[in-house]
């Protein structure tokens, strides 16, 4: 009896962990930006349990491409799912594509069962072959003499002398004063507020022109970051700009995050946002650049 106990006991982590699913992977043989690939996952089930899918919209760099594909039989009293899932990747690298973990409820508890972890290396966009530069005819052999060397060499010589020459007669007297830098020293959201204004979004989203409104909403956001938070943002990709922005409220950092993220989409994968959702970034990002007004007050009655 005490074997049985140990043996049950032993086994007992093996039913509590998450078990792994059926899966298969459809992508091509090089995963390029904005090429989508699939995953097939078939679930076995109780007819009676509910199943749970998770969050599809945290995947870092993976996004989903369109709603699930699904499929429900029941065959001799057990419920198979087939799910079909197709992602896409906006920026380019080796990443490893996470577990999907999906919960069913049952009558006596619930069960996790999760996917297996693979690895995408995500390429750019191939270029095409056809518009390589070719020769159309073969180098032809020049033969120089003296003036042919002499003659460029002595307009150089000529040219160097005038520049000499003229920056002797143009140099200002040294009793002039030198000319007064002025350093705009208003803070980084007015200034970005000014950029902001200066753009007619609207006229943009009245020509249906998504990838040069999200550029320019991307480009005020990150011109702000760059003079507020003293990170070079206007260089950085979006996971760069992850990796090394310092924000004190995450939920802060997730919006920002968000705006980029979705101008990622429309500019490197051609997603085709919604006019709805265009005007809510916009309207955020202006609310955002503005409450930076009543910091500044708040910190100064302080």
């Amino acid at each position: 009896m005490k074997k049985v106990i140990i043996f049950v006991i032993m086994l007992l982590p093996l039913f509590l962990a998450a078990q792994k699913l059926d899966q298969q992977l459809e992508k091509p043989a090089n995963v390029f930006v904005g090429t989508p690939f699939k995953i097939h996952i078939n679930l076995e089930t109780a007819p009676e349990d509910s199943i749970f899918s998770p969050q599809y919209d945290s995947l870092d760099v993976f996004f989903l491409m369109k709603e699930p594909e699904q499929s429900d039989t029941v065959e001799e009293g057990i419920r198979k799912t087939s799910l079909t899932l197709t992602f896409q990747s906006f920026d380019t690298g080796e990443y490893t594509f996470p577990s999907l973990e999906f919960l069913v409820k049952k009558d006596n508890g619930s069960e996790i069962l999760k996917t297996r972890e693979f690895v995408v290396i995500v390429q750019s966009v191939l270029s095409d072959s056809a518009q390589a530069i070719r020769d159309i005819a073969k180098p032809l052999k020049l033969n120089f003499n003296f003036w042919d060397y002499f003659i460029p060499v002595f307009g150089i010589i000529v040219l160097t002398a005038l520049i000499i020459l003229l920056r002797k007669l143009l140099r200002r007297p040294e009793s002039e004063e030198p000319v007064k830098i002025v350093k705009d020293s208003r803070p980084a959201y007015i200034k970005a507020l000014e950029m902001l204004t200066g753009i007619d979004f609207e006229a943009l989203l009245q020509s249906g022109n998504y990838v040069e409104y999200y550029f320019q909403l991307s480009i005020v956001l990150r011109y702000f970051i760059e003079l507020h938070y003293l990170i070079n943002a206007l260089e950085m990709t979006t996971s760069e700009i992850r990796m090394y922005l310092l924000v004190p409220n995450p939920r802060e950092k997730g919006d920002i995050l968000n705006l980029l993220q979705e101008a990622d989409k429309v500019k490197f994968a051609k997603h085709i946002p919604d006019s709805t959702t265009a005007r809510e970034f916009l309207s955020w990002l202006d609310a955002y650049l503005k409450s930076f007004a009543v910091r500044s007050t708040e910190v100064q009655d302080a």
